[in-house]
């Protein structure tokens, strides 16, 4: 999610290399970035001289030519006044492109001196060139006078991209920021999780109708941590969050869904649906939604899993449920089997008491469950995820996952079976009858494209 303002039309990118630069510099990572001796520029090809002059003014871009050649001539000549210097940057450029002014200056572009402080330190003069570079082509100046200063007022912010992450750290914070509000966390996750350059290729099967692809979850990812930061309907506003409301659990993923696929056909027809479903409370549901996408083709029909009541006995909310009569995480990874990549999920609680969008990856090494909503984690909080685990998508184990459902099945039955319930007054003295409210869980796979 992008948090600059309206009129930033800058596209968002991961943290692959803007320019063309030698592997060596482009994928090392930064701990490992060794001196790049003056000597190294010359001989530079049209294009990295159009780069450097680009990137410096043309001032330095001459002093920095004329330091390297005349590092090539012997000692004892070099210091000879007498000697013919040769042709400087501004003949040399000239004869290949037209000249372009670039004259940063520290009173209108403060990131340049704050830059330093928050990018790893002791590497060569063309990587932090390139790495510049890499700034000034995906931001304006403006932007980065923004972002790098509050990177640069954060300290767990600067560590993160001096000590650890770099370019694409700045890159990370910036995807997940909200408002003025870095998210060192998230930015970890993002950076972790969806790397633009993985370590080990990732599999996936994505010829597979029911595999989506890692940008579509990057996206989504990015979406739901947005909306979980930010405050509720009754809640103050923080000063460094955007003067917005959070969405609740159904609202977003009528927001989201649609972005999951690329036929444009598919969209509307998504939209077509959605809004038909929103004109009547009793159909603004995640039941509803859900059976809308599988008559569209892009979801298969519900799973349904029932309840067992304390005596063991099945329940459909009769009586007050208490466990699952078979584990939800085991139907989820058995729809998923044996393809690699990314699977998503509609997921309905206590017949549509709570919306949730499932993401589980699937990989040789195992597969892990992401819990979509909009929920954040606040200090104390517990809802049974992973340590670490992001507001808005949270990870999950089996045990954690089956336990929490159980547990807010629960606990919203008893809340709504009560005479004092938004139920219980409307049911006035059939309450009890009236409100026993369907406990059934509800699954829907997606594919992203539809089928009969």
């Amino acid at each position: 999610m992008r948090a600059f303002a309206a009129n930033d039309t800058q596209p968002s990118r991961r943290s692959e290399p803007a320019v063309t630069t030698p592997s060596a510099m482009a994928h090392q990572p930064p701990g490992a970035v060794v001196q790049t001796p003056l000597a190294g520029v010359r001989g530079l090809a049209p294009s990295q001289l159009q780069y450097l002059q680009r990137t410096l003014s043309n001032h330095q871009l001459g002093e920095l030519l004329r330091r390297a050649y005349a590092m090539a001539s012997p000692v004892g000549q070099s210091a000879r006044p007498e000697v013919q210097a040769p042709p400087s940057a501004h003949a040399v450029l000239r004869s290949r492109t037209p000249l372009v002014q670039r004259q940063p200056k520290p009173n209108t572009e403060p990131w340049l001196t704050q830059v330093d402080d928050i990018l790893p330190r002791n590497v060569g003069l063309l990587v932090h060139i390139h790495r510049i570079g890499q700034l000034t082509d995906r931001f304006t100046t403006n932007q980065l006078n923004e972002l790098i200063g509050l990177i640069h007022a954060n300290p767990d912010a600067t560590i993160f991209t001096r000590d650890q992450a770099g370019v694409p750290g700045i890159f990370a914070l910036q995807d997940t920021r909200i408002g003025n509000r870095l998210d060192v966390a998230a930015a970890r996750f993002l950076l972790k999780r969806f790397p633009a350059h993985s370590p080990t290729p990732r599999k996936s099967d994505e010829k597979n109708a029911e595999v989506f692809s890692e940008e579509v979850v990057r996206d989504a990812y990015i979406r739901f941590h947005y909306n979980a930061i930010l405050p509720g309907k009754d809640d103050p506003v923080p000063a460094d969050l955007p003067n917005e409301i959070r969405q609740n659990c159904i609202t977003i993923i009528h927001a989201l869904a649609p972005q999951l696929f690329k036929s444009e056909s598919v969209v509307k027809q998504i939209e077509k649906r959605f809004k038909k479903l929103r004109e009547k409370g009793e159909t603004y549901t995640m039941v509803h939604t859900g059976d809308a996408l599988a008559g569209i083709g892009v979801a298969d029909p519900r799973v349904e899993i029932k309840f067992k009541d304390a005596a063991g006995k099945t329940t459909n909310g009769d009586t007050e449920p208490t466990t699952l009569a078979s584990s939800a995480w085991d139907k989820v990874m058995d729809k998923v089997g044996n393809d690699y990549g990314w699977h998503i999920f509609g997921m309905a609680i206590m017949d549509g008491h709570h919306s949730v969008t499932l993401f589980v990856d699937s990989q040789p090494e195992g597969k892990a469950l992401y819990w979509a909503d909009q929920w954040r984690i606040d200090p104390g909080d517990d809802f049974f995820q992973r340590p670490g685990a992001i507001s808005g998508f949270r990870q999950y184990e089996k045990s954690g996952f089956d336990t929490f459902i159980e547990t807010k099945t629960n606990e919203w039955w008893k809340d709504v079976h009560r005479p004092d319930s938004k139920c219980g007054k409307a049911k006035g003295k059939k309450w009890d009858s009236g409100c026993r409210y369907s406990a059934t869980l509800m699954l829907w796979q997606l594919r992203k494209v539809a089928q009969p």
